[in-house]
């Protein structure tokens, strides 16, 4: 079992390359196939390790043997558990969903964006974050561009910013590596606060790269712009990729670095609170007035990314189980959002929120789904995106930031505004010729499987919340010992 953390990362690697040569012969129709059963090995693999992960073990791989610092050293704790569990769900369900729309090069591209997902959440090092980071955005970059002319100008935005955020990060290691002389996260740890009491400057100027860098590839205020060209032009798997893993990843670095190697040395949690805030009432505000449904569910991503900082900036423990749950919480509801987001355009051929009024072609279950996934972003009981905002809540309240906790209920009842004015067009009544029902049951059943299971998960996870608190249980612990 102590092998599972490379096989996670290396076996979507092989497979991706197999596919690729695969999909240049006649039997290219067989690549998807190769894809979910690469993603699914993955995925057990990564369920295997739960029991031993949440009974508070860590798991460590160092790659032929060689010890750190001088080796490639993968190491599986409760934080990047969770992450990778996420992953492995979501890209598991769209590679399902992508079976009968797409062939050949794509399945590729997802299995290399899925492995490089592993590898920035498992590294050790950190430049080798930074490469398994460029390896997931590349493929990110190249998978948002669809059929839809505008798509290219979007992925070209995404290149351009998330090169810009890349540079910045990689010249934070390249400081970090001057003053330490090395990229182990353990061994810098130790050498950080040696190196703040000598040369404070360089290490702000490290925090600030890193933040920047972070803010851009997490969709914050005001380095967003790119989220909403891509995550409502991709594809819809990759849609559900992007909001519910790929703008993850930002928050995943920014808790690895500012709360284990940063966290004694510079205090961020009044920024991080404030530029939370900032992100969700921005986020929120811009939603209300689009008109585009998959751009209203890209805003109301940075709105959501902004409610996770909040719970992080808070610096209380219960703020942070808020955090982390809601984190999980928001790859469930988002995805399922966006995989019906997708099968309502797909159906009726429109995306403007105001064109799906009295549309009779929505299949019945997209749309019931689509209002179960508002109920839960919006956090409404007894779904599971109540039990985090009410954590997150509570610790503002219990911290005595009153101001924050009635923001947070204010900017709920926002979103219950824009969502339910889709919910409310897509439930108008409408008379269904002929047509139009052969036309409605034209959706693939496999698709439903994904949405189903994302809506369960929702549902599970609001009646059953013990059962998630469980597995952030260990990510908690990292932070708040």
């Amino acid at each position: 079992m102590s092998n599972f953390p490379i096989l996670i990362v290396a076996l979507p690697l092989c497979f991706a390359f197999f596919i690729s040569l695969l999909s240049l012969t006649k039997l290219n129709r067989f690549c998807g196939h190769l894809a979910l059963l690469s993603v699914g090995v993955s995925f057990v693999l990564t369920l295997c390790l739960g029991p031993r992960i949440l009974a508070g073990e860590k798991i460590a791989y160092s790659l032929g043997n060689w010890p750190a610092p001088l080796g490639i050293n993968l190491l599986v704790d409760g934080l990047s558990y969770l992450l990778s569990l996420i992953f492995g769900l979501l890209v598991l369900l769209s590679v399902i969903y992508s079976l009968e729309d797409h062939k050949g090069k794509y399945f590729s591209l997802v299995l290399i964006l899925y492995a490089g997902m592993n590898g920035v959440v498992f590294t050790r090092d950190l430049f080798n974050l930074y490469v398994f980071w460029e390896i997931l955005s590349i493929s990110a970059y190249i998978l948002v561009v669809s059929p839809q002319p505008a798509s290219l100008r979007a992925s070209l935005l995404y290149l351009f910013l998330g090169s810009l955020a890349t540079a910045l990060f990689l010249l934070g290691v390249g400081i970090i590596y001057a003053l330490a002389g090395t990229f182990d996260m353990d061994a810098l740890a130790r050498e950080i606060p040696v190196i703040w009491r000598t040369q404070p400057l360089a290490i702000l100027l490290v925090g600030a790269l890193f933040l920047v860098s972070l803010g851009i590839k997490s969709g914050l205020f005001p380095m967003y712009v790119w989220v909403p060209e891509a995550h409502s032009l991709a594809p819809t798997p990759i849609s559900v990729l992007l909001s519910g893993a790929v703008l993850k990843i930002g928050i995943y670095i920014f808790i690895r670095l500012f709360l284990t190697l940063f966290r004694t040395e510079v205090s961020l949690e009044g920024l991080i609170l404030y530029w939370g805030l900032i992100s969700m009432v921005f986020g929120g505000c811009l939603a209300l007035v689009q008109e585009d449904l998959k751009r209203m569910l890209a805003y109301s991503s940075i709105n959501q990314v902004g409610l996770i900082l909040i719970g992080i900036g808070l610096g209380t423990k219960l703020g942070m189980e808020g955090s982390l749950y809601h984190l999980f919480n928001h790859a469930l509801i988002k995805g399922s959002l966006f995989f019906s987001a997708g099968m309502i355009i797909e159906s009726t051929g429109k995306r403007r929120i105001r064109e799906l009024k009295g549309n009779g072609i929505v299949p019945f279950f997209p749309r019931f789904s689509f209002l179960m996934g508002a109920l839960a972003i919006i956090g409404v009981p007894p779904l599971n995106g109540f039990i985090s905002k009410w954590l997150i809540c509570r610790a503002a309240v219990e911290r005595g930031n009153l101001i924050v906790a009635a923001l947070i209920l204010i900017f709920g009842i926002v979103a219950a505004v824009y969502y339910l004015k889709v919910v409310q067009n897509l439930f108008s009544v409408a008379k269904m010729c002929q047509t139009e029902k052969r036309q409605s049951s034209s959706i693939p059943w496999i698709k439903y499987t994904c949405l189903g299971t994302l809506l369960g998960g929702s549902l599970v996870f609001g009646l059953l919340p013990s059962q998630g608190l469980y597995l952030i249980r260990e990510a908690v612990a990292l932070i708040f010992p």
